[in-house]
Parts: structure tokens; C-alpha cells; sequence
């Protein structure tokens, strides 16, 4: 299987994972997760290539723009498969995820962060030492996951239900 379908499957499976921990719709395009008040884009890396994530500078506008009346997040997801991927002959990823972290933050955090413009860009490089400390986040556990949200946000509040 190649890198590209590889990292297509990775990605609903996550997606898949994530719309079940927050109770919140797959779009079938533009922003990944929505319903009529909340949306997030989630980024994926496996941890034993990078934990930093590359965002396209138009989604950031684009999607608060097709957006307007909803709070949005990003949601940077780092996970470990078990066999190695590598190991992995199956398609069907889910049952080897061993553990996900996915940290939440409100949209306009990322504009903190320059631009940069590599021939596939312009994109916005997130880096997990970027991070705030967890202690600014509610932590909460979903089926080999840890979900970091924000304190006192409506994130908070839907996954404390």
C-alpha cells in the first residue's frame, strides 16, 4: 500500500475516532468535524515521525469564512500503532492504534505562528513544544485516547456529557 492511501486510511480512521469521542458529525468537505454551533479540523501525525503538523495557510481563513456562526478548533492529533506501521499489512488501522493525544485549540491560536512557503505551500508549522502546558487543559479519556481541551470551552462541555 502506498504513503499517500496509507495516510488516507489513517485519517478516517482518526476522524472516525474523534466524531465518536466529541459527538460531532464527519462534513463530507471543508472543515473535517461540524454540527449548527461547533467544527474542527483535525491534524494527524504518527508519533515516530514527527510531532509537528503542517497546516495550509487558506484553511485558515477559508474555513472561518464558510464557518461564520460556528466556534472552531484545531485538533493536533499524535498517535502510535502496534505492530509498527511498517509491520502492517491490513487496511483496517483502528485495531492497531495503541494510543492517541489530541490537543484542542480555538482557531485564531494558530495565527500566532509565521508562514512558510515550501513549492507545496504556503503552510502554517505547528510544533508540539509550541504547546501551553497541559494544565490548561481538561483532560479526558475515549477508547486509547487522551483528549486535551481547553479549560472553560464549549469543548469542555460536550465532553463532560
Amino acid at each position: 500500500m502506498g504513503g499517500r492511501s496509507v495516510t488516507t486510511l489513517i485519517e478516517a480512521c482518526h476522524l472516525d475516532w474523534l466524531s465518536r469521542a466529541l459527538s460531532l458529525p464527519i462534513c463530507s468537505g471543508g472543515i473535517d468535524l461540524a454540527d449548527d454551533t461547533l467544527g474542527v479540523e483535525m491534524k494527524g501525525r504518527y508519533q515516530k515521525y514527527s510531532s509537528v503538523w503542517a497546516v495550509h495557510q487558506y484553511q485558515v481563513a477559508q474555513f472561518r469564512e464558510e464557518n461564520p456562526e460556528k466556534e472552531l478548533y484545531w485538533a493536533f492529533l499524535l498517535y502510535d500503532l502496534n505492530p509498527p506501521l511498517d509491520k502492517i499489512k491490513s487496511s483496517s488501522f483502528d485495531r492497531f492504534v495503541s494510543e492517541r493525544h489530541v490537543w484542542f485549540f480555538q482557531w485564531d491560536w494558530i495565527r500566532q505562528f509565521a508562514v512558510s512557503y515550501p513549492k507545496t505551500g504556503p503552510y502554517v508549522q505547528i510544533n508540539k513544544n509550541n504547546f501551553p502546558s497541559n494544565k490548561t487543559f481538561t483532560r479526558a479519556t475515549f477508547k486509547r485516547g487522551i483528549l486535551y481541551v481547553p479549560k472553560h470551552s464549549s469543548l469542555e462541555e460536550r465532553i463532560k456529557k
